[in-house]
């Protein structure tokens, strides 16, 4: 009888392991974090940083960690979250959003909206992938329901204006 409650009580903790923290971001302070790479830097393997709506003017590195990055469509499936969940360059950033450190298809970019992106000085280099909106490097990430919109540079079009896979 004891080892069945021991078996039972290692049961029911067994899902605290393999399911990770929700890590929410909400500029309103509401969340654990108002900005979202405060979210990844403080994410385990396996987290989830879920963000709510908002206009998120900042640069998001994955730096490595195989984890969810996603809005409010995550756990709603409602699509209204994915415009109104924006990733943002402010016509003075680029690479949004990276993945340039060897990151699996476990880490996931799901539900945003990425936009103004922009490279003023961008020279065209054929060996590299610029990447104004979502950056790929070594890694093979999910991107998934996302729309990457307006994203460009000063010069007429050079490589991905929206997302590249280098």
């Amino acid at each position: 009888m004891k080892n069945l409650k021991y078996i039972l009580g290692l049961t029911l903790l067994i899902p605290l392991f393999c399911f990770g923290t929700i890590i929410h971001i909400n500029q309103d302070g509401t969340g654990d974090f108002t900005n979202i790479q405060d979210g990844i830097i403080n994410a385990a393997e396996g987290d989830t940083v879920l963000v709510y709506p908002g206009n998120y003017i900042e640069i998001i590195d994955f730096i490595g960690k195989d984890i969810t990055v996603a809005s409010l469509f995550l756990t709603t499936q409602d699509t209204s979250h994915i415009s109104q969940t924006v990733i943002d360059g402010n016509h003075e950033n680029y690479r949004l959003v990276r993945f340039q450190n060897g990151e699996t298809e476990e880490a996931k970019l799901i539900g945003f909206t990425i936009t103004r992106a922009f490279e003023p000085t961008a020279e065209y280099d054929p060996m590299e992938g610029q990447g104004l909106g979502v950056y790929i490097n070594l890694s093979s990430p999910m991107v998934d329901h996302n729309r990457i919109i307006n994203n460009y540079y000063s010069e007429p079009y050079i490589i991905g204006g929206g997302i590249v896979v280098d």
